[in-house]
């Protein structure tokens, strides 16, 4: 009875032991499977903050070309829109780099040694409306930049423009232009017309033009293609001195019309008299032949464009995107840009190095967005309601200064609304555009400070105050609020918590922002879960049964 006993416990460890190894090695596994999974999204969020970090410096590269600028008193005039977005743009980025704090500075700088009111600039600083600040430096510029604009047209007018000449002022006998008749010329390389009046027919005027061979440098009727003058020079060469009057006259383009419109009249007799041909009709391409073509003409205006970096271009060319870059840089060439001068104006040298084209998922698409948003921020013309604005904007400074002169010094003023169309009021006149101009600071008075308000949102903006901002005019802290999320303290240049939208200066927009990457990879990641989570409840089901069965 002994034995049998002995080897039902055998049988019962045996088994018990099989099935504690069992789970040991499902236990293991589970742990290994864990660790993987926690390795690999640890990768993936050291890769997403690394593309969040490259593309922000990308950004920033981006809205340091408007940075550039400053200092260009024609693009101040010319390009308001431009001057807001580098304003908001660098005042964002003044804390953290030096050529936005430098930019804004020339900003503040222009604006109060114009003489513009600085209770206008404090109240317009207050209320961040960088609209308005442009529109007030672009005024105060414009006499400036109007009359430098005068001074070179008149310049170049005056270097292109044909002077008088007299006989007193030029005169010099020309033996070789006609031996017999006495001809004076100009000393200056110009086409001159020569009125001769002769002695022995008072009163029968008679023109005649002179040319000049610009190979051998001489004067002569022969020189010149008419035959009345020609002709003329002829029949008075036995006759008396005639008296001769000299002046410059703009005969070269008359000449050029006659020559360019006799051409056309052979052009069309030549073709009247020759036998019609039908034309050739070329072969049409097909789409694949056009699309080669296409991309062999990108190619080589990319090549051409980044001759200084050469492997980018190479990598834009070899990704398998390229084919919407060369279509996309043929739509913008059917606008009217220049391919090339575009692709040279982005900017691919940085104070951090190159832009990531290299390092990017797919280096075309990377370009195709360079190049959208480079044809998106040209240059613009004038708006045709700055004008108005700016006079309804006075209007309200003035409003506002009334309501600040009877406010307690304590107590806070609320700006009044903007009105498109306020209703007159009788009482005094409303101060026009000159109004805000016409504060000169003598020498030894001071600026008054500005409002607390407005020192404290220089200082640091308020969230209510940056959400009125736009997208593009939003920096790291402010996108960050926006998002409901801090910002990172440790990195200030752009590194977010997971969820924070990033700045995108400007107006330097890119297909894909970086929140949007990051929420889609939030997804893709509950995606993945969603699929594991079957797997993982049968494992603890099955483990579950494993455990009774003991």
């Amino acid at each position: 009875m002994t034995e049998p006993s002995g080897d039902a416990e055998r049988r019962v460890a045996e088994t018990l032991y099989a099935a504690l190894s069992v789970a040991m090695s499902v236990a293991l596994q589970a742990q290994r499977l864990r660790e993987i999974r926690a390795r690999e999204a640890l990768r993936r969020s050291e890769a997403e903050q690394r593309h969040a970090a490259r593309q922000l410096a990308a950004e920033r590269e981006l809205a340091a070309t408007l940075w550039r600028r400053a200092g260009d008193l024609d693009w101040v005039a010319r390009n308001p829109q431009q001057v807001a977005e580098a304003w908001a743009s660098a005042r964002v980025w003044s804390s953290v780099d030096r050529r936005a704090a430098e930019a804004l500075r020339w900003f503040e700088e222009e604006l109060r040694r114009r003489g513009v009111n600085p209770h206008v600039v404090a109240y317009t600083q207050q209320t961040e409306d960088y609209a308005a600040l442009a529109m007030l430096l672009r005024h105060a510029v414009e006499p400036q930049v109007d009359a430098e604009r005068a001074a070179r047209t008149a310049a170049q007018q005056a270097a292109t423009e044909p002077r008088v000449l007299t006989d007193r002022q030029w005169q010099q006998w020309a033996a070789e232009l006609h031996r017999q008749a006495n001809v004076r010329m100009p000393r200056e390389g110009k086409a001159s017309a020569v009125e001769m009046v002769t002695a022995g027919r008072p009163g029968a005027e008679r023109y005649a033009v002179i040319g000049y061979h610009p190979e051998i440098g001489r004067w002569g009727m022969q020189f010149f293609r008419h035959q009345e003058a020609q002709a003329f020079f002829a029949e008075t060469a036995n006759s008396s001195a005639e008296e001769l009057r000299i002046w410059t006259v703009l005969t070269g383009p008359a000449a050029a019309e006659r020559e360019q419109a006799a051409a056309q009249r052979a052009q069309q007799q030549a073709r009247e008299q020759t036998p019609q041909q039908e034309p050739q009709q070329q072969p049409r391409m097909t789409p694949e032949e056009r699309d080669v073509v296409r991309q062999e003409a990108a190619a080589t205006v990319l090549r051409s464009a980044w001759a200084a970096h050469p492997d980018m271009a190479e990598a834009v060319i070899a990704c398998e995107a390229f084919g919407a870059f060369a279509w996309n840089l043929e739509k913008v060439a059917e606008q009217g840009y220049d391919p090339h001068e575009l692709l040279s104006r982005i900017p691919l040298q940085g104070e951090r190095g190159t832009l990531p084209i290299v390092e990017a998922d797919r280096p075309a698409a990377f370009a195709t967005s360079l190049v959208k948003n480079r044809v998106e921020h040209l240059p613009e013309p004038h708006h045709a309601g700055e004008a108005p604005r700016l006079e309804d904007y006075a209007r309200r400074v003035a409003q506002q200064a009334a309501a600040t002169q009877q406010a307690a010094p304590g107590e806070p003023v609320t700006p009044p609304a903007p009105q498109s169309a306020p209703a007159p009021e009788p009482g005094p006149a409303d101060p026009d555009l000159e109004s805000l101009f016409a504060h000169e600071p003598a020498d030894d008075e001071q600026a008054p400070p500005p409002p607390e308000e407005a020192v404290a949102s220089q200082a640091a903006p308020a969230p209510a105050a940056e959400a009125r901002l736009p997208q593009s005019a939003r920096g790291p802290a402010s996108s960050a609020s926006a998002a409901g999320k801090p910002a990172t303290p440790d990195y200030r240049c752009g590194a977010y918590e997971k969820g924070a939208a990033p700045a995108q200066l400007a107006g330097q927009g890119f297909p894909v922002s970086i929140h949007d990457a990051l929420q889609l990879a939030q997804q893709q990641k509950k995606q993945q879960q969603a699929k594991a989570a079957p797997a993982a409840r049968r494992a603890a089901r099955r483990g579950r049964g494993e455990e009774r069965q003991r």
